[in-house]
């Protein structure tokens, strides 16, 4: 039995009632988005319509670029894939699972072309290619706010009912911390560059990119302070040993 296209959009409707995106559930059951958006909304004008094909909403987009701009701000502008991965980390919160496509950034540096010139053309410097990882991983606590804002937004193309509820935040899940007794404590001093670098081996991967580079820092003065310490003693021992020589040649 064929099933009618206004069945097709109350199933739809009944998915996106229990917190499917639109786009996923037009897609779920085999109709366009831009018929089950006109199911909603009736009538739409040029400008909402072409509103209602981009993948996020402008308070979204609003949203992105302040956050683009704050990381400028504070030397970590991102790049391209940087931009993409938060995006679609974004998305998939909604339900929307489908890649973005090859354009989509430069159509969106072309919807804002304020922050064209902060996001970086290539993951050339260290900070970009450290805190991809980061940037991604993070994306899941602004997703929330951005689902809080973009339920306000009066450009938004879906009613406040169809809309899926906002995830609210949860805390972070951190093992509990086992207190350790004076006698099983055991505190090595890195006394070489070598020695910070060893002991930061296995966390360094996932390890924040700017302490990251803190401990590189840290392992560079070490070395620079050994080698002036020998220097040092180099000195102080050319003295004695220039003595103990005149001594031994002496009758």
């Amino acid at each position: 039995m064929t099933t009618s296209k206004d069945e097709l959009v109350n199933r739809a409707f009944e998915d996106m009632h229990n917190g499917l995106s639109q786009r996923a559930a037009a897609k779920k059951h085999g109709i366009t988005q831009s018929t089950l958006s006109r199911r909603v909304r009736g009538p739409l004008t040029k400008r909402k319509s072409k509103v209602l094909t981009q993948r996020l909403f402008p308070s979204q987009e609003r949203f992105i670029c302040k956050r683009i701009s704050d990381e400028d701000k504070a030397g970590r502008a991102p790049s391209r894939p940087q931009v993409v991965g938060f995006v679609t980390s974004i998305l998939k919160r909604a339900g929307d699972h489908d890649k973005l496509g090859p354009q989509w950034i430069d159509l969106f540096i072309n919807r804002n072309p304020e922050v064209g010139t902060k996001i970086s053309s290539s993951l050339g410097s260290a900070r970009a290619r450290g805190s991809t990882k980061g940037s991604v991983t993070t994306s899941d606590l602004l997703g929330d706010q951005i689902g809080d804002n973009a339920l306000d937004d009066s450009d938004a193309m879906i009613n406040d009912d169809a809309l899926p509820p906002s995830p609210a935040i949860k805390p972070p899940r951190t093992p509990p911390r086992v207190e350790d007794s004076e006698d099983e404590i055991i505190f090595n001093t890195p006394k070489t560059g070598r020695d910070v670098m060893e002991a930061i081996q296995d966390e360094l991967p996932n390890m924040d990119p700017h302490l990251a580079m803190v401990f590189i820092k840290t392992a560079k003065a070490l070395d620079i302070q050994n080698a002036k310490v020998a220097a040092l003693e180099r000195q102080i021992q050319y003295p004695e040993a220039r003595l103990e020589l005149q001594g031994a040649r002496e009758p």
